[in-house]
């Protein structure tokens, strides 16, 4: 049985990445763990104002939001009254990569899946601060939605390969594991910087237990070669893996001049770690 993490703040975008989800692991083995974080200096003076003499401030603000975030729930099971859903509810006081953590800690989270905006008013609105802040800080497998994405069946999957030396059955079984659920082709691109007479494929070979179409990619920039890929091509997700440097990751996000986010996801973004 999986375990998926929905972080959420009550946004209609973070709505829809639970929704995504929902539909995306109908009917298989999953326990869905919606998270909802305050954090302190969210605190306002009308909290402290209407605090009774009884009470604490954490006291008042968690019933408050253990109460809309119960609710919040029902909501989503309405919108999906064929289903049987079971959430597990977790309210923390607490900054959010620190409560994502101990929530993997506790509930044994394989998967976290969440929106592609975060907070606004920041440079990175385009894919979001908290997203991006979860998936270079939180040492596990990150499913990104884009804004108003609705769930398409996953036929296809894009993975593309950069430096496979990292691979293993286990940082990649929740891959292969989507590809066998969905009954889905998978693609791998390798976009690394490999002398012309060397492949990933046959150290490939070893990790993947699943079929998969094997294509490298040569004297194109790999983020630019990732971009017509997914333009291209009708996949319902794209795939790829990081390690703690992040190369690939910041070539394919950011601007070289400004080292702003350009990437602006279309499909469902999957970030597997070591």
């Amino acid at each position: 049985m999986k375990n998926i993490l929905l972080p959420t703040d009550f946004s209609d975008n973070s709505i829809n990445a639970i929704n995504y989800a929902i539909d995306l692991f109908y009917n298989k083995e999953c326990s869905f763990h919606i998270l909802n974080v305050q954090k302190q200096s969210d605190f306002v003076l009308d909290d402290f104002m209407t605090e009774s003499s009884n009470t604490t401030v954490h006291n008042t603000i968690a019933k408050d939001n253990k109460t809309k975030l119960k609710e919040f729930a029902e909501n989503i099971k309405k919108e999906h009254p064929n289903k049987e859903l079971d959430f597990n509810l977790l309210f923390d006081f607490d900054n959010l990569i620190h409560a994502i953590k101990e929530a993997i800690s506790y509930k044994n989270i394989d998967l976290i899946i969440m929106g592609s905006n975060g907070a606004t008013g920041t440079r990175e609105i385009i894919f979001g601060s908290n997203t991006l802040n979860v998936i270079r800080k939180v040492n596990c497998p990150v499913l990104v939605i884009p804004e108003n994405y609705k769930f398409k069946k996953v036929n296809s999957i894009l993975f593309s390969s950069e430096d496979c030396k990292a691979y293993t059955k286990q940082n990649t079984k929740l891959l292969q594991d989507l590809v066998k659920e969905n009954k889905a082709t998978l693609s791998v691109a390798d976009v690394s910087f490999l002398s012309k007479n060397t492949s990933e494929k046959s150290f490939l070979d070893n990790i993947f237990d699943v079929k998969y179409n094997y294509f490298k990619i040569k004297d194109v920039p790999e983020s630019m070669a990732v971009r017509t890929i997914i333009q291209l091509f009708n996949y319902e997700i794209y795939a790829l893996f990081i390690n703690t440097e992040f190369t690939f990751l910041d070539r394919f996000l950011y601007t070289s001049k400004n080292q702003e986010i350009s990437y602006k996801t279309k499909i469902p973004l999957l970030v597997l770690r070591e």
